[in-house]
């Protein structure tokens, strides 16, 4: 380069660094770096003139393009639309800039002429790209219309519609036109794509229903289990007029008349009579059964304590179950039972079309009580399994289930067996109950074991005073029992009991050195004075008849 072509470049000395556009000897230029521009100097900016007029054939050459500038790739033709607007300036240039290379050529017109005209052959000859999707455009005409002239014809030719509105977008000419029509093209997308899912997921849904049969879920093919072998047995009752419940289900009719039991197997029979204690009698599978069986009802005493009970449900669906009340059928849920009688077993059992029967049993042992039915079964439960839930009452109580112990909670039977609830505690009757899976798809069984009949005794303990002594006794089966003060009396079983004396200290509570056995007689009230000795307590009792009309009576003396 002479010094005097070096004057004319307003940039000073180019270098290789300045002119990334190098003719390689082949003739090819990279046509995505000739419109970037070097910003001007300061001094050298050119003032901004009004755009000029639309092409003509009377525009100067330099605005005109040439013919060959036609075959530049796609991507040169969709040059944002300011590219477009340089071609009037150049007619507008100052002189000194027409006589200077244009910066984005970044080659001298003294070496060479311009790239437009010394490389037509170059563009005429370079092929498409594959991936083009739309064909190349004369500059500087729009490019192709957007959207594309066709509709969507199905779901899946939306996506196909959508991709080549985003490949048109892709390609427009300006760059915020290219970004609202992307962003559109994407949403357009995204709405074709769920369209799919959509439309796609309900029709395998509806072939889905279509393949289910019909019939609560779960239900596949014919019950594997074999149903118990039964026999016709006549019952009879005094008084008469019983409801009655076999294996946990309650049969229709009442005393006398046939009922249905399990043949060559222990059945438990429940009799619900109004003016009756309920009653549950086992009956032994060797059990003579072909003349029938007779019972005889206790008659409820006159003044026998009642109350009401509320029977709900937990679900909405199930509001209009029918309910059976001891054996009776009363309404449908939420229902109040009046005159239920404590402390006695009753029997309820809650029934829905197209849902398991629910039966519980239990014993009333508070007034004014609400029970609430969990959700009735459906599915499997119909006519395949049966939950058995039991709780125990006391909860140390021992569980025993078809002869095997285990501990109280929910087990899962299949239909046609017998399951053997046996519960048992220490000084107390065992509470035995046979269930038949077969007709319920649950039972709740809640066993309450008393306390057996061995009479009370109304003990009271004398401490010294000046420590913080707390006397208690212990009884497997029974509980405990602690007194804090010397004028409290309290009621316990009879019998023998064991005695621990606690003494509160700054360490806490902790035990004296040893303990005792202490025995009281049925109907007796016993004062029980501790003589304390260091870490150790004597013993002293008094005991006299008990007389339960009269309240008992602490001597302020005594205090």
């Amino acid at each position: 380069m002479s010094g005097d072509e070096k004057s004319k470049w307003p940039f000073g000395e180019r270098t290789e660094r300045d002119n990334p556009i190098v003719d390689d000897g082949k003739g090819e230029v990279n046509p995505f770096l000739m419109n970037s521009q070097p910003e001007l100097p300061p001094a050298q900016q050119v003032p901004a003139v009004q755009p000029a007029a639309p092409h003509t054939a009377q525009q100067p050459p330099s605005a005109q393009q040439p013919p060959q500038f036609a075959q530049q790739p796609p991507q040169f033709a969709q040059q944002p639309p300011q590219f477009a607007q340089q071609p009037p300036q150049f007619a507008q240039q100052p002189p000194q800039f027409a006589s200077q290379p244009p910066p984005f050529v970044q080659q001298p017109f003294a070496q060479q002429p311009p790239p437009f005209a010394s490389h037509p052959p170059a563009f005429q000859q370079q092929p498409l790209p594959p991936q083009t999707p739309l064909p190349s455009q004369p500059y500087p005409a729009p490019p192709p219309g957007f959207p594309p002239n066709r509709e969507p014809t199905s779901s899946t030719s939306s996506i196909s519609y959508t991709l080549d509105v985003l490949m048109s977008a892709l390609h427009a000419p300006n760059r915020r036109r290219r970004r609202f029509l992307i962003a559109g093209a994407v949403l357009v997308l995204a709405i074709g794509i769920t369209l799919v899912v959509v439309v796609g997921s309900s029709r395998v849904g509806d072939t889905i229903e279509d393949d289910t049969p019909d019939g609560p879920r779960g239900e596949m093919g014919d019950p594997t289990w074999v149903a118990m072998e039964t026999v016709q047995v006549e019952l009879r009752t005094s008084p008469p007029g019983a409801h009655v419940a076999v294996n946990g289900w309650v049969q229709p009719g009442t005393t006398p008349a046939t009922f249905t039991v399990l043949a060559k197997r222990p059945n438990t029979l429940s009799f619900f009579q109004e003016n009756s204690v309920p009653t549950t009698q086992r009956v032994e599978a060797d059990s003579d059964l072909t003349a029938g069986l007779d019972f005889q009802l206790t008659p409820r005493a006159p003044d026998a304590k009642t109350t009401w009970v509320k029977v709900v449900t937990s679900s909405p669906d199930d509001a209009s179950a029918e309910l059976v009340f001891d054996g009776e059928p009363v309404g449908t849920l939420p229902f109040i039972v009046e005159k239920v009688t404590l402390g006695d077993y009753h029997h309820l059992q809650v029934t829905k079309e197209d849902k398991a029967p629910y039966v519980q049993i239990f014993r009333l042992e508070a007034e004014q009580s609400q029970l609430e039915i969990p959700k009735l079964n459906e599915g499997t439960y119909l006519d395949r399994s049966t939950e058995l839930n039991v709780t125990l009452r006391p909860h140390y109580a021992k569980l025993v289930l078809n002869g095997e112990p285990t501990g109280p909670g929910r087990a899962v039977y299949d239909k046609g067996q017998l399951i053997d609830v046996r519960v048992e505690l220490v000084e107390n009757s065992p509470f035995v109950y046979t269930i038949d899976t077969t007709p319920a798809g649950y039972y709740a069984l809640e066993p309450s074991l008393k306390l057996a009949e061995v009479g009370g005794a109304n003990v009271r303990f004398r401490m010294a005073h000046g420590r913080n002594i707390e006397p208690c006794l212990a009884r497997q089966a029974r509980g405990s029992f602690c007194w804090k003060t010397n004028r409290e009396y309290r009621e316990i079983a009879a019998g023998t009991w064991k005695l621990t004396v606690y003494e509160y200290t700054d360490a806490g509570r902790m035990p004296l050195q040893g303990t005792a056995d202490l025995t009281f007689e049925a109907e007796t009230e016993v004062t029980v004075t501790i003589n304390l000795d260091g870490p150790n307590f004597a013993l002293e009792e008094k005991a006299q008849p008990w007389n339960r009309a009269e309240p008992s009576k602490v001597d302020d003396e005594e205090e």
